[in-house]
């Protein structure tokens, strides 16, 4: 079965060679590696070109005009001829076995999905993350998967009939969150493969902290979920309002890197008058699913607006 694994780039230049060629030393040999340039200004382009002359038999290259990741990630799903799907952010890479292990987990179980375990680097240190999920489940069966994994798209082999009526939104921030979980939710079976396999870079410049107004994409994102399931399927719904309580004040406290408390501010007066809209009760459910007391104390501050707010003001006195 052929693998493709699909690359998004942008502004890649001091890492995308490295992850090229992560994956074109694979040891499975059935793959095609799609990279997708997002109209990038530095070097990006040029390093693809010369990384794809020698390994034209392996890359399809794509570049363009900058769109943007989901629309990006959807091109690759487009041009993507395998049977099942990879994807690898251009900042990282893979160990040379990543994709033969995940596929012989694969076919071994019959399973629709394979996660592996992932190494978060920096320049000084590598740290193991172990998933922390059953070996085998279903999402039907185990909706509590929603809240046990990060719905990154990497790390993850997917079949690709999942994403037959499944897109990347394209002028959304957090597109992953939204377009995996469903994915997940068509899947019978979900296997986890306990190796490290899967590197992931801390990036200071990254999506992940640069925060600007496309934070409030997030309530756009939720909103969509909570449409896409059923409303009286309510393991599921538990699930998502958690996920929802937890990313909306995970992405409050990101909002510290602005380093504009009124920025923070805004942002958390819209957060609250979301939950209050979106979910009834969602202190009570918030503090009631504190997994232990250090969890408890933060999400009783959380929910107290202003002892949250003196919580992010000296948190953010502490930054500068």
């Amino acid at each position: 079965m052929k693998i493709s694994v699909i690359v998004p780039a942008y502004n890649s230049e001091s890492t995308i060679e490295r992850c090229l060629k992560s994956l074109i030393k694979q040891t499975y040999n059935n793959m095609e590696i799609i990279v997708i340039n997002d109209g990038s200004t530095d070097k990006t382009d040029e390093i693809i070109r010369r990384i794809v002359a020698e390994n034209f038999d392996k890359i399809k290259y794509i570049s363009r005009e900058n769109k943007g990741i989901g629309f990006t990630r959807n091109e690759g799903l487009k041009n993507a001829t395998g049977d099942l799907i990879g994807f690898t952010d251009s900042d990282d890479f893979v160990e040379p076995d990543m994709f033969e292990k995940m596929f012989l987990k694969m076919t071994e179980s019959n399973a629709d999905i394979v996660i592996c375990n992932y190494n978060v680097c920096n320049l000084n240190s590598k740290n193991k993350v172990d998933i922390k999920l059953p070996n085998i489940v279903s999402f039907d069966d185990y909706p509590q998967i929603i809240n046990k994994i990060d719905f990154a798209p990497w790390n993850k082999l997917y079949k690709k009939e999942l994403f037959n009526d499944v897109f990347f939104p394209e002028n959304l921030k957090y597109e992953d969150l939204n377009t995996i979980i469903k994915v997940f939710s068509k899947s019978k079976k979900i296997v986890k493969l306990n190796d490290y396999l899967y590197n992931y870079l801390i990036n200071s410049n990254g999506e992940t902290v640069t925060i600007n107004d496309k934070i409030y994409d997030i309530f756009s994102i939720f909103d969509d979920l909570f449409s896409y399931f059923d409303s009286s399927d309510k393991k599921i719904q538990k699930q998502l309002k958690l996920l929802c309580l937890r990313k909306l004040f995970i992405y409050t406290e990101l909002s510290l890197n602005n380093k504009n408390i009124n920025f923070t501010t805004i942002f958390l007066e819209k957060v609250y008058q979301y939950l209050n809209i979106k979910i009834k009760s969602w202190k009570i459910l918030y503090l009631l699913n504190s997994n232990n007391l250090k969890v408890f104390i933060l999400r009783f501050m959380q929910v107290n607006k202003k002892l949250y707010k003196f919580r992010l003001n000296r948190k953010l006195k502490a930054m500068r």
